[in-house]
């Protein structure tokens, strides 16, 4: 496998990666969850939503691409990132303690020098109830984790 190619950083090309982006993304983020349990914690993906920026260097890989929508999928530790261009999907796991978001004229992530921005209707109910619901997740994550100690363990 041409890991240039299929891998860039924290950054798959899907479906080429997929058991390598799986693998990866359970051990950074936890499992995914169970049927049930979704139900019951409402929806966990967000609704595409317009790119309007990126940058930093493992995102180069969009340079040529001209990436269109994304949406983002939450995990028990972590998120992913899913992007999809014209010609291909990729997705970028981003564990909480790396994660900054901000929530201004879109909703920018950030992680390890990267970032991303995506165009968020304002009016719209369910992106809304997201970014709030991700906004909280995030926030849920850091404290009980400082309750904990440190990320060493």
């Amino acid at each position: 496998m041409n890991r240039n190619y299929y891998f860039y950083g924290m950054i798959f090309l899907l479906p080429h990666s997929r058991s390598e982006f799986k693998v990866n993304a359970d051990e950074q983020l936890g499992k995914e969850e169970f049927f049930l349990k979704k139900l019951t914690s409402g929806k966990q993906k967000s609704a595409k939503m317009e790119i309007i920026d990126w940058h930093g260097s493992i995102l180069d890989c969009f340079k040529n691409n001209k990436p269109l929508k994304g949406c983002i999928k939450l995990r028990t530790d972590g998120i992913i990132v899913y992007v999809e261009t014209s010609k291909d999907k990729f997705g970028w796991v981003i564990p909480y303690y790396k994660l900054q978001l901000f929530n201004s004229n879109g909703l920018h992530v950030y992680a390890d020098g990267n970032k991303i921005s995506f165009r968020v209707n304002k009016k719209s109910q369910k992106c809304k109830n997201f970014v709030t619901k991700l906004l909280l997740a995030k926030l849920d994550h850091v404290s009980s984790r400082e309750l904990m100690g440190n990320y060493d363990t």
